[in-house]
């Protein structure tokens, strides 16, 4: 039967074709997750990054805090850090007077 023959004959070709589209989309998956799973590791990285720079600024303010004598640019910046931790004192003072009254 000719007919049944071209029949199959598509359903093999049609299974075929979406065997192949779903190995596609499958590498396409495990691409997304590599890709994600990288992108997530920059984060890290990143946050790392950051992490380090604060602790370099702590360092600063304390040893500019100590009278040690900083690169210029270095020494503006602590001195800014220090008037605003002025300021926070200041505010924390009217906090407290305000409850006492």
């Amino acid at each position: 039967m000719p007919v049944l023959d071209d029949l199959s004959k598509g359903i093999e070709k049609g299974l075929e074709e979406a065997k192949k589209g779903l190995k596609v989309v499958g590498e396409k998956a495990s691409e997304a997750a590599k890709i994600l799973e990288i992108q997530q590791d920059i984060r890290k990285l990143e946050k790392d990054i950051r992490d380090i720079k604060l602790q370099i600024g702590e360092k600063a303010v304390e040893l500019a805090g100590k009278g040690v004598k900083l690169d210029p640019a270095i020494d503006e910046l602590t001195g800014k850090i220090s008037e605003i931790q002025t300021q926070i004192e200041s505010k924390q003072a009217e906090i407290e007077a305000l409850k006492e009254d």
